[in-house]
């Protein structure tokens, strides 16, 4: 997690979509203060994982998640995807319309394209 970087801080290349909790919140972030707060809030997870499974912890994320319904670039390394996001599979892969067919993505930086 980029916790205080700021935006020149990032290569060119990188300062979209990478970016840091200071420059989203606009002020530092106390390393201490977001370590603890992690963990709990994981532990908590964990422990809601461990009582009821994954279905609770996918519906808060997908809860946060921002981008079902828009058109994104996914770059998987070995290929570039364009697609409608759909939401996240009950394992908690992408799910992504393209290409006529859904896909399931596992890992890869996802950009939301201009317009969507």
């Amino acid at each position: 997690v980029n916790l205080n970087m700021t935006a020149e801080q990032f290569p060119a290349d990188l300062r979209y979509p990478a970016t840091s909790l200071r420059i989203e919140r606009g002020e530092r972030v106390s390393r201490r203060d977001f370590a603890r707060r992690l963990l709990r809030h994981l532990d908590a997870l964990y422990a809601e994982y461990l009582a009821e499974g994954f279905e609770p912890v996918r519906e808060a994320w997908e809860g946060f998640f921002r981008l079902v319904g828009r058109e994104v670039e996914v770059d998987c390394q070995q290929r570039l995807l364009r697609g409608t996001v759909r939401g996240i599979d009950t394992d908690g892969a992408l799910l992504l319309d393209a290409g006529g067919g859904r896909e399931r993505i596992l890992a890869g930086d996802v950009r939301p394209l201009a317009g969507s």
